[in-house]
């Protein structure tokens, strides 16, 4: 794996996020740290109930982005 923020050299001409890594969500969020100063829209899936093992769940994916 390779973290966003190691990945992108030129995080500022990006303001727009969208992924979808089947429950893997907030450890992606956590590895763009830098990489989401700049970014002003998400979109991504999010769960209420554990559809995968160990998924992120809105909450937890609400309390790391607020």
């Amino acid at each position: 794996m390779v973290r966003l923020d190691d990945f992108l050299e030129a995080r500022e001409n990006y303001n727009f996020l969208t992924i979808d890594v089947q429950g893997y969500e907030l450890e992606v969020f956590k590895g763009s740290r830098e990489t989401m100063k700049n970014i002003d829209y998400i979109i991504t899936e999010v769960n209420r109930d554990e559809l995968y093992k160990n998924c992120a769940r809105v909450e937890q994916l609400d309390k790391f982005l607020g």
